[in-house]
């Protein structure tokens, strides 16, 4: 049985968040958390490529803290984790991952990532067990960052810009995979996942989270913009659901 999401200090994780600690910690914590309910959990790892938000140090503690750790990862080019007892190199709606087997299942920054969201959440529906849990941690549709990366990925600027910015993808920085921004809102959740008997969901927002994409003279102005919907109480950059089937 899933612990309830009434249990996570939801206000407490934001607050770590907004002082500027790494997000990918902040999404461990929830993790384990999680975990923690299921006596010999099987876990899912979905885009599990690079670690846990490009972390193999993380990665390898939520593969510790479960029972079976199955792997999903379709950029073939890209090494994983050893401690994988279980790995599928392809889209996650194509795994052979048998149904009703797993009881956490968690991506980070894959939502965005999904032209076709519905065939994702109906693979998640049938690949938990009862009372199986689902968190994704992605980029929130309601903010004006997804705006300006499909618009910047449309005029074909946008490699162009982070390779300027940061160096070569998949090597100095992340591949940067085409982007939709269609499973990333609590209205778009509400319709992929309406097969779930819940859905909760977090935003996560600070002065300074999108420091990455602009050059440091230029840092300024995103952070006059945070400090904006911070003071006006708009959604953040950050957008985690948890779905219990």
């Amino acid at each position: 049985m899933s612990t309830s999401f009434r249990s996570l200090p939801v206000a407490s994780l934001q607050e770590r968040y907004r002082s500027a600690e790494w997000r990918g910690a902040i999404f461990r914590d929830i993790l384990l958390h999680e975990l923690t309910q299921f006596p010999e959990p099987t876990t899912l790892d979905i885009g599990c490529g690079h670690g846990f938000d490009a972390d193999m140090d993380v990665q390898t503690v939520l593969g510790k803290a479960s029972a079976r750790y199955i792997g999903v990862e379709p950029d073939t080019e890209i090494p994983l984790n050893s401690l994988f007892t279980e790995t599928h190199r392809c889209f996650f709606e194509d795994a052979a991952i048998e149904p009703h087997s797993v009881d956490l299942a968690f991506s980070c920054m894959v939502l965005e990532h999904l032209e076709h969201p519905q065939k994702f959440w109906d693979k998640l529906h049938e690949v938990l067990r009862p009372n199986g849990v689902f968190w994704g941690f992605t980029i929130d549709a309601r903010s004006y960052f997804p705006y300006i990366s499909l618009a910047f990925e449309k005029s074909g600027l946008k490699d162009a810009y982070l390779n300027a910015l940061h160096g070569k993808r998949g090597e100095a920085r992340y591949e940067n995979y085409p982007v939709f921004y269609r499973s990333n809102s609590p209205r778009h959740v509400q319709a992929l996942g309406k097969n779930f008997q819940s859905l909760s969901y977090i935003n996560f927002t600070r002065v300074g989270q999108l420091d990455f994409y602009y050059p440091k003279p230029l840092q300024w102005i995103g952070r006059s913009i945070d400090r904006g919907l911070l003071l006006l109480d708009l959604p953040g950059n950050i957008f985690a659901v948890r779905a219990v089937k």
